[in-house]
């Protein structure tokens, strides 16, 4: 009969669906997925063994108590072929109890073609499993009766079970395609509880999910509910998965007429019914064993027993009598299983691959160069990235250039506000300098007090003192460096931005490349603060002494020195004219309540004055009168320039200022005429007759003429220098200096370095085990689709 169903497709189908799951199991996947499967699991002396040997048609030890110390997965698989046997074990836990990441079957001796020899090859299996630091050559090369003394050679002690596992491979013509994993016998009692609840839980484990479980129960007088149909309830509470097979029938005799009509209700489904039902096997006794009888004449005294015994031979439900109708039953459940189950399975392997990249892919990758030229390598790469931000560039790379630049930006509005207000006649009080910097308006207040006052003081102090015309050198210095007393500070300012954001950028490219090695991570930020620091101190010292040299006045740059000092003593001399005009017109709108000596001025031709009253377009006094006038009413105290003005406010009439252009046009043009070319409007104000403070005027234009020429010259040099000894310096010796602060050049450096690249064993361990599971699951999808082409061929 086996024979013509091998024949069928369905039989052709059943072995390759049944290939496929044991490969499956083979490389491990039952760790990562759900596979389809039938375990036979019973209490201690329910005949489960029997039932396996029955089925499988090979002995198992047998020892007082507990047969079954690890599970055994048979393979059956019909063939046309003379019977072997094949048995290899595959170690899924390590010593913990922890899941192996590879899991490998090991063929465990040669292939078996005597059945006598299944029985002592198993037990010796069972015991390479329960002692896993005993050579398993010396296992294999041992007799049964002298394995303890093995256990004894290694001082270790034997395990009591094992979640290991035996596989045995049979085929033969009188098998039947099937698949199972024999379970331990659950225990009711132990000398150590923690045994029970190993054996449960290993039990447990196999049952779960997508299983069809085999109950071995063994007749009794009275239905009892056995250990393991409690467990099976755990898992399957509807006894949608469960197969009940019922054991030693032979047990209940004639007289026990009430028991076996109880058993009969039970198979027949009219008590605790399953699914799919209860199943009854008949096994030889002890004495019929000890005849060393074969499994064909056990299967034919199983048939006549159920023939010919009441209850069950009046039965109709002969189907599920005997071990033949068992095994059929179970490999068609498991079948459909599988064939249900594939889909899914596929799917869930897509579904787990992926995570398993995605979880590879967030995890550093391993490192597989030797330590200390991974590190060296990492340190090229970080160098000449942060040399790439120094020089500069397009994109990312012009960052670091840019945060220097508005420090550069900060320092040149920072020199530029502490410049004195060098004006003879307008008020600084309440003035300010309004600039843009980063997005922001600032304000730089000018300082209140007048540096003009100061060049009085100064200069006729000096005129006194020498009775010279020209104002010593000395006076000229110390006004120059007035403006420089706050340069210090708005230059250490820079340079501590320029510091600042050049260390951030450090530290950043830092945590980019050495992250993942905290040691290696805080060694190098300690030597890379070293060194920037080193260079930071030399620079600013640097700076200082460019800044004491600003103290002495110096230039070769004479030519623009002078034309600033002209510029500006120009607009001097006009701004004091301006000044006296202002007043002449203020006195010219006055009433006749003044006094007689104010009444003088009524001498003055009547002009056009300019003022925050006036309309008529604006003609300037006679220079010589406002400078007279201006004299007269300081009673020949000192002017000081900058004194507030009594009218500050000045209209602003196009007209006028028409007017006034056409005149200044006409009189250009007039000039021109009679040869006076390359003259300037600027040029005029020195037709006007000298002032009374020219001295003072000159002194201001030259002192504002050389902070011209200076703040030029700092405003460029102080970046240059940053840029040279700070940031290029910096950049030129940081890989040299962190080669020699590692030890990259000594013997020892692989050794050192492998201290720092030590990874965080979570990582290790976390990593090992998405490699190892994501091999897996591609070996489990290679074998699907191979499946699935061997189907379409």
């Amino acid at each position: 009969m086996v024979s013509d169903i091998s024949a069928t497709n369905y039989a052709s189908r059943r072995k390759e669906l049944l290939a496929l799951v044991n490969q499956l199991r083979a490389v491990g996947a039952q760790g990562d997925l759900d596979l389809p499967r039938i375990t036979i699991i019973g209490n201690q002396s329910a005949g489960k063994s029997s039932v396996v040997e029955a089925i499988s048609g090979i002995s198992l030890p047998r020892d007082a108590g507990t047969c079954t110390r690890c599970p055994i997965e048979c393979r059956l698989s019909s063939t046309s072929g003379s019977w072997s046997c094949r048995i290899s074990i595959r170690e899924e836990y390590d010593g913990q109890g922890k899941r192996l990441d590879e899991i490998k079957e090991q063929p465990f001796g040669d292939i078996i073609t005597n059945k006598s020899e299944v029985e002592p090859a198993l037990r010796r299996a069972q015991f390479a499993v329960l002692n896993p630091k005993v050579q398993r050559q010396a296992i294999l090369a041992s007799s049964v009766d002298r394995l303890p003394e093995l256990v004894a050679s290694t001082s270790t002690k034997s395990s009591s079970f094992s979640r290991n596992i035996v596989c045995v491979d049979l085929e033969g013509p009188e098998l039947t395609d099937l698949s199972f994993i024999d379970l331990p016998g659950l225990i009711q009692n132990a000398p150590e509880e923690e045994t029970i609840a190993l054996v449960e839980s290993l039990v447990l484990s196999h049952i779960e999910g997508n299983c069809l479980d085999s109950r071995c129960i063994a007749h009794d007088r009275r239905y009892r509910e056995p250990k393991s149909l409690r467990l099976a309830r755990q898992v399957d509470p509807d006894g949608k998965r469960t197969i009940g097979v019922m054991t030693k029938p032979d047990m209940l005799g004639p007289g026990s007429r009430k028991a076996l009509d109880l058993w009969l209700d039970v198979i027949e489904g009219r008590r605790h019914p399953l699914t799919h039902g209860y199943y009854c096997t008949r096994q030889p006794n002890d004495e019929e064993r000890g005849e060393q009888m074969t499994s064909q004449r056990a299967r034919q005294l199983e048939e006549q027993f159920f023939k010919t015994t009441a209850p069950w031979s009046k039965s109709a439900h002969a189907y599920r009598f005997g071990t033949a109708n068992l095994s059929k039953a179970l490999s068609k459940h498991l079948i459909k299983i599988i064939d249900d189950s594939l889909p899914g399975i596929k799917e869930e392997t897509s579904k787990q691959l992926e995570s398993c990249r995605e979880g590879l892919q967030k995890l550093p990758s391993p490192i597989e160069e030797e330590p200390a030229t991974y590190v060296l390598n990492e340190v090229i790469s970080f160098c000449s990235k942060f040399n790439q931000f120094v020089q500069g560039g397009s994109g990312a790379n012009a960052k670091l250039i840019q945060e220097h630049r508005m420090a550069y930006e900060e320092l040149k509005l920072a020199i530029r506000s502490q410049l004195r207000t060098l004006c003879p006649t307008l008020t600084t009080r309440k003035r300010a300098l309004v600039v843009w910097s980063r997005n922001r308006i600032q304000w730089f207040p000018i300082r209140s007090h007048s540096t003009s006052q100061t060049c009085v003081d100064i200069s006729r102090e000096q005129l006194r003192a020498n009775f010279q015309t020209n104002v010593p050198f000395e006076a000229k210095v110390v006004l120059c460096r007035s403006f420089q007393t706050g340069w210090p500070d708005a230059v250490e300012d820079c340079f501590n931005a320029v510091s600042k954001a050049t260390s951030d950028l450090l530290h950043e490219l830092i945590r980019l490349h050495f992250s993942r090695h905290s040691r290696l991570h805080l060694d190098l930020s300690s030597f890379v603060d070293k060194l920037r620091q080193e260079f930071h101190d030399d620079c600013l010292d640097l700076l200082y002494r460019v800044l004491k040299v600003e103290q002495t006045p110096s230039t070769q740059n004479t030519h623009y020195l002078q034309t600033c000092t002209d510029k500006w003593h120009t607009r001097y001399r006009m701004l004091r004219s301006e000044k006296d005009q202002d007043r002449d017109s203020e006195g010219a709108g006055e009433k006749s309540k003044r006094s007689r000596d104010e009444s003088d001025q009524a001498d003055r031709p009547e002009k056009s004055a300019r003022s925050t009253n006036s309309s008529t377009p604006h003609s300037e006094p006679s220079p010589r009168r406002s400078l007279t006038k201006s004299a007269s009413t300081q009673s020949g105290s000192p002017f000081h320039f900058g004194q507030k003005s009594q009218n500050q406010g000045f209209a602003f009439n196009p007209e006028a200022r028409a007017t006034v252009q056409e005149d200044v046009n006409e009189l250009m043009a007039t000039l021109a005429k009679f040869g006076y070319t390359g003259i300037t409007v600027d040029d005029l104000e020195k037709l006007n007759p000298l002032d009374e403070y020219d001295i003072e005027l000159q002194v201001m234009a030259e002192v504002r003429g050389y902070f011209q020429v200076a703040y030029k010259r700092i405003i460029d040099n102080i970046p240059g220098f940053i840029d040279l000894q700070f940031l290029k310096g910096l950049g030129e010796k940081l890989q040299s200096h962190i080669v020699t602060q590692l030890g990259l050049g000594a013997a020892t450096a692989n050794e050192r370095c492998a201290r720092y690249l030590a990874e965080d064993p979570a990582i290790v361990a976390r990593r090992d085990e998405l490699t190892a599971r994501h091999k897996r699951l591609e070996s489990v999808q290679q074998e699907l689709n191979n499946f699935e082409l061997l189907l379409d061929y």
